[in-house]
């Protein structure tokens, strides 16, 4: 930044871009200038502080501010012109521009000493087409505002002329200050490059277009991704709680498995324990059954004896037992004489194992 407020030629690309981006909002909200446009309310103090921002060296107030103070001071500055802006605009030939100007090269054209009127009006229309909502703004701070009130008619809008004088300088403006009509060749060069603008503007709407419908395919591309993409996190989850069901039945099957397993071990060892058993005491039937077919030669089982015998004798012990000796005893003799293991023989081997067991049961009785 230059001293003394002056804005170098290394400044002017910045301050155009910055003058060019700030939005209506921000430049009503920059001190407080909304609410003292719409009350009318200290404006003075207002013009006071443009003054000094805009011829600042750098040093407080940054390129930002200034550009902010330039604004404001050009939308007071034609305010006060209002009612002379919409008078008559030359013929539309008459007015040529090489580019698109910018919002401060409009500003700088309308407020030039130099522009002849008509063309201050005429550059009046196009801010007005280009920037409408800057242009109704500026008509609504022209409303009601006294003569008296305006910035024309305050100090400050010499620090603003003299602003504009140094913009001249940097980067001078090419002022049309008659009318005087250019050649015809000068004409047809403007509109063929007229022309051009306005193919190349439509291919940019083109392209625009197909960009926006690439956008918006491709938005609704992501939308079934992430639909697809939240319907398989659902299934996964889904698929774990099945993996893990799955895990949980398989290794209850493995238990059951094994417990079946088990069963079946000691069920086949209790069918060989049986089978022995049944073999023994068919044994002892067939026995039997012989010893009765013999008669006297044999010797018959007599109960009534049996029971007459000591305790001692009918249990084959020969010395004191304890309790548990006497269950085990027990668990001996009904393993061989209990009814429900001759089933499959004749009655009276039944009754005859029944008998012996009472026998052995009240022979225990006794002994405990």
């Amino acid at each position: 930044m230059g001293g003394s407020g002056v804005i170098t030629p290394e400044d002017i690309p910045h301050f155009q871009q910055l003058f060019e981006a700030q939005g209506l909002r921000s430049l009503r909200r920059y001190l407080d200038y909304g609410k003292r446009a719409k009350s009318s309310q200290g404006l003075g103090e207002l013009y006071h502080w443009l003054g000094k921002i805009l011829l600042d060296d750098g040093r407080v107030y940054k390129l930002e501010e200034r550009a902010m103070a330039c604004e404001i001071a050009a939308c007071e500055r034609l305010a006060s012109q209002w009612t002379q802006l919409s008078g008559p605009v030359p013929a539309a030939d008459l007015v040529f521009v090489n580019r698109p100007p910018d919002r401060l090269a409009i500003y700088r054209h309308i407020l030039h000493a130099d522009t002849a009127p008509e063309y201050s009006n005429a550059w009046a229309e196009l801010l007005a087409s280009r920037y409408k909502k800057h242009w109704s703004w500026i008509g609504d701070c022209a409303k009601d505002r006294s003569v008296e009130a305006s910035y024309s008619a305050s100090e400050s809008v010499r620090l603003f002329d003299q602003f504009l004088l140094q913009l001249d300088q940097q980067a001078p403006l090419t002022i049309m200050s008659t009318g005087t009509a250019p050649t015809e060749e000068e004409l047809q060069r403007q509109r063929d490059r007229i022309e051009e603008q306005e193919r190349e503007i439509e291919g940019f709407k083109e392209d625009l277009e197909f960009a926006e419908d690439r956008a918006s395919r491709a938005h609704r591309r992501s939308q079934a991704l992430e639909k697809e993409m939240n319907q398989a996190k659902r299934k996964l989850s889904e698929e774990r709680e099945n993996g893990e069901k799955l895990r949980q039945e398989r290794s209850r099957r493995i238990k059951l498995d094994r417990q079946t397993t088990e069963g079946e071990k000691e069920l086949e060892v209790l069918r060989r324990e049986y089978v022995k058993l049944d073999q023994r005491l068919h044994q002892m039937a067939q026995r039997l059954v012989e010893a009765k077919s013999q008669g006297s030669s044999g010797a018959p089982i007599d109960l009534q004896a049996l029971r007459q015998l000591g305790v001692e004798q009918i249990l084959g012990v020969e010395r004191p037992v304890t309790e548990e000796e006497i269950g085990q005893l027990r668990r001996q003799f009904a393993a061989v004489f209990h009814p429900d293991r001759a089933e499959r023989l004749p009655v009276w081997v039944r009754t005859l194992c029944e008998e012996i067991l009472g026998i052995v049961n009240e022979a225990c009785d006794r002994l405990r």
